[in-house]
């Protein structure tokens, strides 16, 4: 089946496999966006999950063949441990159906050799990479495309992990080109406990975290990574992303360049409704630089987080893939993410050495 030859349904009718926490958040913006998205059903074997999103009103089944025979879907949304994620993706392929696949790709060599070695894995599977799509980021892109700061040649990043980070580093050094090498140190540093996707123990628990500083050298820039276990979880630490180049800096929300009237700065404003005498309702409308939006929320009308804001908006281009749309997060890109994750657990056991590519 040709992506060409899917029809163009005024929804984009969606199947999912897998039941986690990630799968939650998927189901409740799919939910929220009911206009444009249908879940043909939910493949799980987990009855307290299966009982849960039947009550939301979705169907469960416990097989692929069983979700097929209900309605074939536009894509395959899968978002499974990743432990098991590469061979179902392997499976998957054979079906011929478009796959949405959460990240990691692969966890070792061997699985992401045999992804990108598939036939049909460049034709059909897009990554579900949704960090470089937070409005923040966004923002950041829009302005580091615009010549703003010149020539991105560093990013470094203390916001997110491994496979995570990477990403973003390549999305802000615009055309690093091939990864060639990794370096790392790390150690222990005291903090305090933070939030988890259970409960927030505000702070109390005192702990020790793994600190990982790395340099990954790219043929055209280097991305610094600097990232405490815990960080995005935490009520002590601040994330923090700073990209640089010829003419300036952008660090966070600032911006620090040169014009042609000599050094200037800016900040990234968020424009929020609902704040104080506005009664538009809450949401966001976007962020401006300099007076000017540098991003516009597709959704302003609805309460989205960032995060939900980014997976939105990566369905949004998987449905636009799978009618006949450009690759947004192929193969390739999410090969090289956990390659950098790979070389980084290979530069820590041994951190003497430099890691390269084969």
């Amino acid at each position: 089946m040709l992506l060409l030859e899917r029809s163009v349904y005024l929804k984009s009718k969606v199947l999912i496999f897998g039941s986690g926490w990630r799968v939650e958040g998927y189901l409740r913006i799919m939910k929220t966006l009911s206009q444009t998205y249908e879940v043909t059903a939910v493949i799980t074997t987990n009855k307290s999950k299966k009982l849960l999103y039947t009550e939301q009103g979705f169907t469960c089944v416990a097989t692929l063949e069983e979700a097929l025979a209900i309605e074939e879907p536009d894509f395959i949304l899968l978002c499974i441990n990743m432990k098991f994620q590469a061979a179902k993706v392997l499976e998957l392929l054979d079906v011929g159906i478009p796959i949405l696949v959460e990240t990691p790709l692969g966890t070792s060599w061997q699985e992401l050799q045999a992804i990108q070695n598939h036939p049909q894995s460049h034709r059909y599977l897009q990554v579900a990479e949704q960090y470089r799509y937070r409005p923040l980021s966004q923002a950041r892109l829009t302005i580091a495309n615009q010549g703003v700061i010149g020539q991105p040649h560093t990013a470094q990043i203390s916001v997110t992990n491994n496979y995570h980070a990477f990403s973003l580093m390549k999305s802000y050094l615009g055309t690093p080109g091939r990864l060639r090498s990794v370096s790392a140190k790390s150690f222990v540093s005291p903090t305090r406990s933070g939030f988890s996707r259970e409960k927030d123990t505000m702070g109390t628990e005192k702990q020790s975290e793994q600190r990982i500083l790395a340099l990954a050298e790219f043929e055209n820039g280097y991305g610094i990574y600097d990232f405490e276990s815990n960080q995005h979880r935490s009520d002590t630490r601040f994330s923090s992303l700073a990209i640089r180049g010829e003419k300036g800096e952008i660090r966070d929300e600032f911006a620090r360049y040169i014009t042609h009237d000599g050094p200037v700065e800016g900040k990234l404003i968020r424009i929020e409704r609902g704040i104080n005498e506005n009664m538009e309702g809450f949401g966001l409308k976007g962020i401006q630089f300099n007076r000017q939006w540098v991003y516009q929320n597709p959704w302003p009308n609805v309460a989205f987080s960032d995060d939900d804001i980014a997976t939105a908006t990566v369905l949004e281009k998987m449905r636009e893939f799978c009618q006949g749309g450009h690759s947004f997060y192929g193969v390739d890109d999410a090969i090289e993410d956990m390659e950098f994750t790979l070389l980084l657990e290979q530069a820590l056991e041994d951190e003497e050495k430099v890691f390269t590519l084969p």
